[in-house]
């Protein structure tokens, strides 16, 4: 929700008609928020009837209760935070995911976005519970605050002593304020000090402390302490006009952290001299370009330092503490380390409404002698694409991100109350939407076809037949629907060459494309399930669009084979591979696809490569695996990751280990998770991921240990079948005179974008129908991050979404009884032309 010059400017209050476009458009409002259907009268209650928009559990209408009522009456709280409809939810989840962060949510998105705060957690906050007493996890805004923050007034400092504490004493400091002392602001009378304590300002969240300790019956310190952090969690990377505002207001001022703008432009400029480098190693390899770490001892750097060393890895480079050499790209100081030709930077006036000093974010252009370009930096964190692309108003978006190493991880939301609002198609809505698509396809062939018939026949009317016809089925498959890459990777002459002699023969062309059976969901990153999803059935039907047009402009058509790698370049104990390559024959049943034929690598290899070529391979495969081990003796990844890898990138007697690491990563099992859901879970893990001192906790450090070391040996077993695979000529013989295709841009490939925007291949991805209709795929995390939903069907039943869709295109069905897609949006649906 970081939106750079895009916050929306009221020189008055916003109307309750600009409350309900709020409600409507917005995604996070949109889950956590609610409003009567019209504004209350001066002076009277509020309007009667449902609240605005539409929410499942309470389609007749629903109660209110505020957070002072729940801290005044701790038989109330337990009621709503042990409602059976909540289920196995425990009391602290119940008040952090049905109260806390939807109060958060709504305060941090209509402040940061929409520069007018709709609900103040420093005063009182009404939520939205069913008829039976359940919170539903919305907030009401019952009326519009005069101002855009609601001033201190009537907040933490006059109630201290008053129902929303509960019996317990806020300590003051003598000029109004809350006392500062490092961060511990408040103290409770029977439980001492709290541990970022700054929440007992914020009458609501103090209200909702005590809420949730008599309910659970623990400690209200230790409760405060816990919602504290919640706080300063939501509220990262405020635009700084927005952190501004609340540095002014005492009971914000501690919460008010902010992605400067010189900062992420600094760090990005950064980053993209390691995405760029190409530096040579002298042997005719590349070496890993270095960001060269200047730091004083015992300065820890600048602040977000290993989730940026993180990042520099998995972009290809290292960041190190080292002389400069020939593979430093660019040095990082602190101000409080700068060296010769990095000058001190200027330090910016104080702004007026600061009350707490800013980070120095200057970032020096200039370069030293082998040190690169240097950037003076004290804090390099960043908030997502996402949050930083934002705009009032603006639906759930996509992140096109091409890796999940490229998303960052650790500062994505989950919203697990988006279950919720999940929709469930029946057969007969699952089975409208594959005929349309189908029927969309075949006429976008046909026009393919026509147009690619008379672009041909202007330019090669003068070539032989054979050669005409194979250049026309080369200019389809190259058509913007379809492409990936440039022509460079599948040039026209290479493409002659495997097309001539098909075209001679009058034999139908044939694609054979690599994938895998079900999706990499271990962590629940990339997809909240293993099976095949919309975007796997969208790419048969993209497929299907292909060879159709290709059948028109050459009558022998085409064949695909889909092959999928099972279990040949690393085991899958945990994924259901039988399962996935069932629900793909479905899938290519439900389109039509004749055309398609799906085969598993290993079934293929034993069918076509004599046994004395299998044995062959397998010695092959050991005798790589024997060179790495040989060469890695000593390495422990599990002891200095980074390092470690640094090594192995060094003296690796292939040169493609540690790319592979990178990509394996994220698609390896991940161990059980520890007291927490697995997505969170996964969040803690892989957010700094190689990060294994002694000050991480011990049940994350032996995770993320074992994390690598499982990445490891995979690593080494995939690089062991695919270089045997070359050496052999599998990929070659086991579909011969094919063309080779794939959905990753490569030499000698054609490349394949079925769905259109980021080239993620469907299995390391999710389903998606973005707010536009268009069908495409994105990481599990990042959906939930910008507000998508579930929808289910029949395909898959209830046990993994189909797709993820935006809330705001989901509404209460005529019924009342269930929640439905508008169905403007669900007439939009359909794949990406271009």
């Amino acid at each position: 929700m970081f939106a750079t010059d895009a916050t929306l400017t009221w020189t008055k209050p916003p109307t309750w008609t600009d409350l309900r476009r709020m409600l409507r458009a917005d995604p996070m409002l949109r889950l956590y928020a609610a409003c009567p259907p019209a504004p209350p009268a001066p002076g009277g209650p509020a309007s009667p009837g449902p609240l605005f928009p539409d929410h499942p559990a309470v389609p007749k209408g629903s109660e209110t209760v505020s957070a002072r009522e729940l801290a005044a009456a701790p038989a109330l709280a337990r009621a709503v935070l042990t409602h059976p409809s909540l289920g196995a939810v425990d009391v602290p989840d119940a008040l952090v995911e049905y109260l806390l962060r939807p109060m958060l949510r709504v305060f941090r998105t209509s402040l940061d976005r929409y520069g007018w705060a709709l609900v103040d957690p420093g005063a009182d906050v009404l939520f939205e519970l069913t008829p039976e007493g359940a919170p539903t996890g919305r907030v009401v805004v019952a009326e519009l605050s005069a101002s855009p923050l609601p001033p201190q007034g009537a907040t933490a400092v006059e109630s201290a002593d008053d129902d929303a504490t509960h019996g317990h004493d806020v300590t003051l400091g003598g000029d109004g304020g809350a006392t500062h002392d490092d961060g511990d602001d408040a103290t409770f009378g029977a439980g001492g000090g709290v541990p970022g304590g700054a929440a007992g300002r914020l009458a609501a969240v103090a209200a909702l402390a005590t809420a949730g300790a008599a309910a659970s019956g623990r400690d209200p310190a230790v409760v405060l302490s816990t919602l504290d952090t919640i706080v300063v969690a939501e509220l990262r990377f405020l635009q700084p006009a927005t952190a501004r505002r609340l540095r002014a207001d005492p009971r914000w001022a501690r919460y008010a952290h902010a992605g400067e703008a010189g900062t992420e432009e600094a760090v990005g400029r950064l980053l993209d001299l390691v995405r760029r480098a190409r530096v040579p190693d002298g042997t005719g390899h590349r070496a890993a370009p270095v960001v060269r770490l200047l730091r004083s001892p015992g300065d820890a750097g600048p602040v977000g330092l290993a989730r940026l060393r993180q990042e520099i890895f998995h972009l290809g480079g290292e960041l190190r503490e080292a002389d400069p050499t020939p593979a430093t790209v660019a040095t990082l100081a602190t101000t409080g380390r700068l060296r010769v030709g990095a000058p001190p930077p200027p330090v910016p006036a104080p702004e007026p409404a600061e009350t707490t000093p800013r980070p120095e974010t200057t970032a020096r252009p200039e370069t030293t002698p082998g040190g690169g370009s240097v950037f003076v930096l004290d804090t390099v964190e960043r908030a997502p694409d996402t949050w930083r692309q934002a705009r009032p108003y603006a639906p759930p978006a996509l992140s096109y991100a091409p890796s999940l190493s490229s998303v960052r991880v650790g500062e994505l939301r989950r919203n697990p109350l988006a279950r919720r609002y999940a929709v469930h198609w029946s057969a007969a809505q699952t089975d409208a939407l594959v005929s349309r698509l189908v029927s969309t396809a075949k006429s976008s062939a046909a026009r393919t076809a026509e147009n690619a018939v008379a672009s041909r026949s202007r330019t090669d009317r003068r070539l032989g037949a054979v050669e005409r016809q194979a250049r026309l089925v080369y200019h389809v498959l190259r058509r913007r629907q379809f492409r990936l890459g440039t022509g460079a990777d599948y040039p026209v002459e290479q493409a002659l060459g495997d097309l001539m002699p098909v075209v001679a023969r009058g034999e139908p062309v044939r694609l054979v494309l690599m994938c895998f059976a079900t999706k990499f969901s271990h962590s629940r990153l990339k997809a909240p399930g293993p099976l095949p999803d919309l975007a796997d059935l969208a790419m048969t039907v993209r497929l299907a669009e292909l060879v159709g047009a290709l059948g028109q402009v050459y009558p022998p058509g085409a064949r695909v084979t889909l092959v999928l790698d099972g279990e040949h370049f690393r085991r899958h104990p945990l994924l259901p591979l039988e399962q996935g390559f069932r629900t793909r024959i479905r899938y290519a049943e439900a389109v039509g696809a004749d055309f398609l034929e799906i085969r598993e690598y290993g079934d293929l290899i034993a069918q076509r490569i004599e046994p004395a070529r299998r044995r062959e391979h397998a010695e092959f495969a050991e005798r790589v695996r024997r060179e790495h081990r040989r060469a890695f003796a000593g390495l422990d990844v599990t002891v200095d990751p980074l390092t470690a890898l640094s090594r192995a990138a060094a003296v690796d007697p292939r040169g493609n280990f540690v790319p592979l690491f990178r990509s394996l990563v994220h698609s390896v099992p991940v161990p059980e998770p520890v007291g927490m859901p697995m997505l969170a879970w996964a969040q803690s893990l892989y957010a700094e991921l190689y990060e294994v001192h002694a000050g991480v906790p011990a049940e994350l450090r032996q995770a993320r240990r074992a994390l690598l070391r499982t990445t490891w040996d995979d690593t080494l077993e995939y690089l062991a079948a695919w270089y045997a695979d070359r050496e052999a000529g599998y990929r070659q013989e086991i579909v011969p005179n094919a063309v080779l295709a794939s959905v990753r841009p490569g030499r000698n490939r054609l490349g394949l974008n079925l769905l259109g925007g980021a080239p993620i291949p469907s299995w390391h991805a999710t389903g998606a129908i973005d707010a536009r209709g268009t069908i495409s795929a994105d990481f599990h995390l990042s959906l939930h991050d910008q507000g998508f939903v579930p929808l289910y069907s029949p395909l898959l039943g209830t046990a993994q979404p189909f797709a993820m869709v935006p809330v705001t295109a989901v509404r209460l069905a005529p019924s009342a009884a269930e929640l439905e897609l508008a169905p403007d949006f669900v007439a939009s649906i359909g794949l990406r032309r271009r």
